[in-house]
């Protein structure tokens, strides 16, 4: 009798064992998928100002897919572990490729153009690990990579879906990691009766070193979480570095990693606005120098925060952003 309770015991426990394994993801080997990828378009978030100078946008970038990660985790939440991590040199539209198969949903992320088969991110552990992965950013020409010519930049998507046969064709919409400032200098004092400015610098500050992987999820509140840690000033530019317009007209453009920071508060004098954007806000900078009444050479700065909209200082993954700003004198 003993060894009959014993018996019954084992197979009691084994049945219990087998019934807490049932949620999990099942592996039924290997499926084959084509990836139809497309990409977003840039979001303006601010029109253009009338006036303004605008370049052929189709010179500037290159947005096809050279090369692709191809990501695979057992799940959808930040401790899904990672099931499947590959790098693709030269990608095929038309060749297929194999994921595992599994009978509950996984999060299959892309990620374009990283130039790169050695990234840290094919290591971790899980999904919440790898959304901290990140690309070291110390001035902006490490926000893009330069191809023909053309600025390049890191792309993401990704889909939460069930793999159980093979055959079929998945849609992803690649969006930018980064987003764009296009920006119209006018030096209005080289034609009227205020002193003339002549422009020493022009850059953008307050800059995240962090260009991250993966942006194509809802991004939390304040994104990255340091306020104002972890910010670098991009190398200066000079006057003559921007695409002339006219004698008194130059256009930059900067690409910048994502910034969430939130909302200038009210203020009531205008001209203070940027004294009281958020902690860690990007912000164009632009210096210069004249000569006062007095034939003493003075210094001016100007600092133009940037944002969505007049009073939002986030900067989004894919945004374009369109400012100009013109100089009647050095007030």
């Amino acid at each position: 009798m003993r060894i009959i309770y014993t018996i019954l015991v084992s197979v009691m426990m084994l049945l219990a064992s087998c019934t807490e394994r049932i949620d999990l993801p099942l592996v039924q080997g290997e499926v084959e998928v084509r990836l139809n990828m497309s990409v977003e378009p840039e979001v303006s978030f601010m029109p253009e100002t009338r006036g303004a100078y605008v370049a052929d946008e189709a010179t500037q970038e290159d947005v096809s897919i050279h090369n692709l990660w191809v990501l695979q985790f057992g799940g959808t939440t930040a401790d899904a572990l990672l099931r499947e991590a590959r790098y693709i040199e030269d990608f095929d539209p038309a060749e297929a490729i194999k994921l595992i198969a599994t009978s509950v949903a996984n999060r299959i992320i892309l990620i374009a153009n990283t130039f790169d088969s050695n990234l840290a991110f094919a290591d971790c552990d899980n999904l919440g690990e790898f959304m901290d992965a990140f690309k070291p950013i110390a001035d902006e020409v490490d926000a893009t990579r330069l191809v023909a010519g053309k600025r390049c930049p890191i792309m993401s998507a990704y889909k939460d879906m069930v793999l159980t046969e093979s055959g079929a064709s998945v849609s992803f919409s690649l969006k930018r990691c980064i987003c764009k400032a296009n920006i119209t200098i006018i030096n209005n004092t080289l034609e009227n009766s205020a002193p003339d400015i002549n422009i020493t610098s022009v850059t953008i500050c307050s800059v995240p070193n962090k260009l991250f992987f993966y942006t194509s999820y809802d991004l939390p509140e304040r994104f990255p979480a340091a306020a104002s840690q972890d910010r670098i000033d991009y190398i200066d530019m000079e006057w003559t570095d921007g695409t002339e317009v006219d004698a008194k007209t130059r256009r930059f453009t900067f690409y910048l990693p994502v910034n969430k920071c939130g909302s200038v508060p009210s203020v009531s004098n205008p001209t203070m606005r940027a004294h009281h954007t958020p902690a860690g806000a990007s912000y164009l900078r632009v210096l210069g120098t004249y000569t006062d009444a007095s034939s003493i050479q003075r210094g001016v700065e100007y600092r133009i925060p940037l944002g969505t909209s007049a009073d939002d200082c986030n900067l989004l993954p894919g945004g374009k952003y369109t400012y100009t700003l013109t100089i009647n004198d050095p007030s």
